[in-house]
């Protein structure tokens, strides 16, 4: 802390040093304990905005292999009611891994492929041309199934 007082380090090089801190530092069990920041994070998860993935520096092999148990037990209690009660039981949300850059990139190709697909069509519908919206179903030009010998 002196060197930030000095100023040979920024408040942001000294932010992102403690962010990197351990799970099991003693600054991360402090900020556990804090009720004020236990108030305000119980703030946030009243705006139903979603947590953040875990990041990658966290992440482990030992880490993944729990994660992928407890989705199983999770898919298996949600099996487990399921069978025993005659409505039908929310469906299991995965608990959350890192997402990496690969992954980020492959989703911003769908989404440009999306919003290409839905611009095209809208364009078609704009000046007049037909699209899938408008074809209906007829009985006469449906495929049979090829037969067995």
């Amino acid at each position: 802390m002196l060197d930030l007082w000095r100023g040979t380090l920024s408040p942001r090089t000294v932010l992102n040093l403690i962010d990197r801190l351990p799970r099991d530092s003693h600054y991360v069990a402090a900020m556990a304990d804090d009720d004020d920041l236990a108030d305000q994070l119980a703030a946030r998860e009243d705006d139903k905005t979603p947590a953040p993935p875990p990041p990658m520096t966290d992440w482990s092999a030992d880490q993944a292999t729990l994660t992928l148990i407890a989705d199983r037990l999770g898919e298996l209690l949600t099996l487990t009611a399921a069978a025993n009660s005659k409505k039908k039981p929310p469906s299991y949300k995965p608990l959350p891994r890192p997402v990496t850059a690969a992954q980020r990139a492959k989703r911003r190709r769908r989404e440009r492929k999306y919003e290409l697909v839905t611009t095209a069509l809208a364009t078609a519908a704009a000046q007049g041309r037909p699209s899938m919206d408008s074809v209906t179903a007829d009985p006469t030009h449906t495929a049979a199934p090829p037969k067995r010998r």
